[in-house]
């Protein structure tokens, strides 16, 4: 059986939106017949195990080091590792490790097998997570290399939105958005039922990309019988208490006087977080209109849909291409607590017909766009092209 390795920098199998970007695209694969490896580099701790109920080797390249050394450290391990497969046919690295594994680009001439890079996220300077202010350093130039110097090396690509494959219009491009399971139980609905309350949920990383302070405040200002028809859960992932404040500085006096209106619930799994937007009426997602935000496509776009919650959102990204105002979700105009505030209202009028017919909406949209069977067709093809 032909293989193709995943090469990242994300752990896995864990509940981050990148690592389940990665095991889409293992099924995506293994739909057209591909044995699927993952490998994961500049991770701290040692592991190799077989994912065997979802047939993925995976494999860990620990690294200990700091700074720019750690990201160049493991590579001679790396490139022994994909040398030895003798039925690679096609090797997936992530943007973010391009410039890394230039070593890899030219061994693929050397052993018959095709590079493709894979691009769902554009870093700001600095913004790259890591603690230290070197290792951040280096990580935001090991990536920028790795988008303007490593890329045009590669000509296929895999890209997450139409702004990344404008941005790489001279390769071929495969448009693949942030594709879920349909078919898998997880999104499978107990009962259709209806909130007494509209419930709107959030999941995700307050302040880094998303804008949740101005849903919050807005919430905050409404009118004690418009407040009586809302409940608004959190989960915020990887997110601190001084850090929630920083994003929304009213934070603990909001939460003081909106108990049962606003709840900040914590850090929760995947599963846990599924499950608690099946029992939502919309999703929110609410982002500054800039290239950074344009360029990726969040997953919560695929999830909610597949989970059959219309969203509560701007257009930014290709948001505006999949969401449409009242048939799966509602529209906010613009960045402002007036525009939230109008769009949240046109929620609270919404009748329980319409509620209904926006869940199976967005059910429907999750079938041609983000079930990942839909792009096993484009996969093939562009394999196939030269």
């Amino acid at each position: 059986m032909e293989e193709v390795i995943i090469i990242a920098d994300n752990r896995f199998p864990v509940s981050y939106a990148a690592t389940t970007r990665v095991f889409m695209i293992c099924r995506l694969f293994q739909a057209l017949n591909f044995k699927t490896i993952v490998y994961i580099i500049n991770v701290k701790d040692k592991r190799r195990f077989h994912l065997a109920e979802e047939n993925i080797e995976c494999r860990w390249f620990p690294n200990d080091s700091t700074g720019a050394v750690r990201y160049f450290k493991s590579q001679k391990q790396l490139t022994e590792a994909v040398r030895v497969r003798k039925h690679l046919k096609y090797v997936i690295l992530y943007q973010e490790i391009l410039f890394q594994t230039r070593d890899l680009i030219k061994l693929a001439s050397q052993n018959g097998f095709e590079v493709i890079a894979y691009f769902d996220e554009w870093y700001e300077w600095g913004k790259t997570g890591a603690a230290k202010l070197s290792d951040r350093l280096a990580r935001s130039l090991c990536i920028r290399l790795s988008e303007y110097l490593t890329a045009p090396e590669i000509n296929k690509k895999i890209v997450i939105s139409r702004a990344l494959k404008k941005f790489y219009r001279k390769d071929n491009c495969l448009l693949l958005p942030t594709v879920v399971d349909v078919k898998d139980t997880v999104w499978e609905r107990e009962d259709d039922t209806l909130n007494d309350k509209i419930v709107i949920m959030y999941a995700g990383w307050p302040g880094n990309r998303d804008d949740l302070r101005t849903l919050v405040e807005t919430i905050d200002e409404l009118s004690d019988n418009e407040k009586r028809r809302v409940f608004l859960k959190v989960f915020s992932y990887a997110t601190p208490k001084d850090e929630l404040r920083a994003h929304i500085p009213e934070l603990d006096r909001i939460l003081r006087n909106n108990r049962g209106i606003i709840e900040f619930a914590g850090e929760v799994t995947r599963e846990k977080a599924i499950a608690e937007l099946k029992r939502a009426d919309f999703s929110f997602l609410l982002r500054e209109d800039k290239w950074t935000n344009n360029v990726v496509f969040s997953t919560k776009i695929g999830e909610s849909m597949a989970a059959g919650v219309p969203m509560f959102t701007n257009e930014t990204s290709d948001i505006g291409y999949y969401i449409k105002d009242g048939f799966n979700g509602i529209i906010i105009e613009e960045m402002s607590k007036r525009a939230v505030a109008c769009a949240l209202q046109r929620i609270l009028r919404l009748s329980e017909a319409e509620r209904k017919k926006m869940r199976k909406n967005a059910y429907r949209t999750a079938e041609r766009f983000f079930d990942f069977r839909s792009y096993e067709e484009p996969l093939k093809k562009f394999l196939e092209s030269r």
